[in-house]
């Protein structure tokens, strides 16, 4: 073990094979900076929640930051063969509506219990969301009553596949839930061929209807503001500059 490579080994892979493999193969350098730069990121965030979790729920188990951030070798929890899982009733203690689900591209999982219980009309107070009844209203097809009663999360985690190996899985990510914000421009960093294809959205409110199996999220989406150069990306921070959807 004198003259073992494995550590060199492990850090390569870790530190420069899977940040390329994660972008675009587009500026190798640039994206494998700007990905470990963004580990780094989650990591100090998810180590500040850990601080903040109420005792009353679930420990988040792929939030562990130092097993899913720093260590060269982890395992990568499956949320679609758990939701397969859960769909064949494998597992018949799990809470209903099941609390992880995916589609063909995406897997979900949320917390078993919500991070709050409030009506429609405090969700709006709380969340400044004056259209949210109406929102609800249009994608359900029925009214809502303001004292409708709803559980509200805080985050959902995703899991998707790999850009280049559909057979391997990514990490879960979380997605937060932001709060009101008087903030109306964000910059946003993206792949060389713009945002084609995509949508820039931010998730003000998670949440679900007791009286309905449904998970919904609602979401404002974002403008790119032109820059008038082919990437279509500011000359100084080099990434796209968004604009909230009135």
């Amino acid at each position: 073990m004198q003259w073992s490579a494995d550590i060199t080994k492990h850090a390569h892979i870790e530190d420069i094979k899977v940040p390329a493999r994660a972008g675009n193969t587009q500026n190798y350098y640039m994206q494998i900076v700007h990905h470990l730069d963004w580990l780094e990121k989650c990591f100090l965030a998810d180590l500040g929640d850990s601080c903040d979790d109420d005792e009353d729920h679930e420990p988040n188990t792929e939030k562990q930051a130092i097993t899913n951030y720093l260590s060269p070798i982890h395992l990568t929890i499956d949320y679609f063969s758990i939701s397969s899982a859960l769909i064949c009733r494998s597992c018949s203690s799990a809470p209903k509506p099941f609390r992880m689900f995916a589609t063909n591209t995406t897997a979900f999982r949320l917390a078993a219990k919500p991070s709050l219980r409030l009506t429609l009309e405090e969700a709006i107070q709380k969340y400044g969301l004056p259209d949210l009844a109406s929102a609800a209203m249009i994608f359900l097809g029925q009214e809502c009553s303001a004292d409708l009663r709803l559980q509200v999360w805080q985050k959902v985690c995703i899991q998707q596949a790999t850009y280049h190996n559909k057979s391997i899985l990514d990490s879960p990510q979380t997605l937060c839930a932001i709060s009101p914000t008087t903030t109306n421009l964000f910059r946003h960093d993206w792949p060389k061929y713009d945002l084609e294809g995509h949508s820039v959205a931010q998730i003000r409110i998670i949440f679900r209807f007791l009286s309905s199996d449904l998970f919904l999220a609602y979401v404002q989406h974002f403008h790119t503001i032109p820059q008038g150069n082919p990437t279509n990306t500011s000359a100084l921070t080099g990434m796209h500059l968004l604009k909230r959807t009135v």
